[in-house]
């Protein structure tokens, strides 16, 4: 299924966004090999350091009460341009690290072949 892009909305209109909100952000690719008789994952691990331009936005400050106190969550979002990373598109797992906060993404979603919408929680 194709979307098509919303009246009134061209690429360009984004293009400009990431000039003025566009950063520097870290991204980390994971891999992980599994056993090709259980599925089971083998070993997994993490690729070397990838510059990218990215949009991302921490949502409000949440704690919650777990076992050990209290653990901050830091969740947020992050856009990155569908043209420059349609060929290799972000994933699941994959950490991405800005102002020394790193991130992983829990899912990714093809937005009107625009923008990738990655949704994060923080992990360090």
């Amino acid at each position: 299924m194709t979307a098509t892009i919303p009246e009134g909305v061209s690429a360009g209109h984004f293009d400009i966004i990431f000039t003025h909100w566009g950063r520097t952000i870290t991204l980390n690719r994971y891999n992980e090999n599994t056993t090709n008789i259980s599925g089971d994952i083998i070993d997994s691990e993490y690729g070397d350091d990838e510059s990218i331009t990215g949009i991302l936005v921490k949502s409000g400050q949440k704690f919650v009460f777990d076992k050990e106190g209290f653990a901050e969550q830091g969740d947020g979002y992050l856009l990155l341009k569908y043209s420059e990373h349609s060929s290799d598109p972000p994933s699941q797992h994959d950490k991405v690290t800005l102002d020394s906060e790193t991130f992983e993404i829990d899912s990714v979603m093809n937005r009107f072949d625009l923008y990738y919408y990655c949704r994060l929680y923080k992990v360090g």
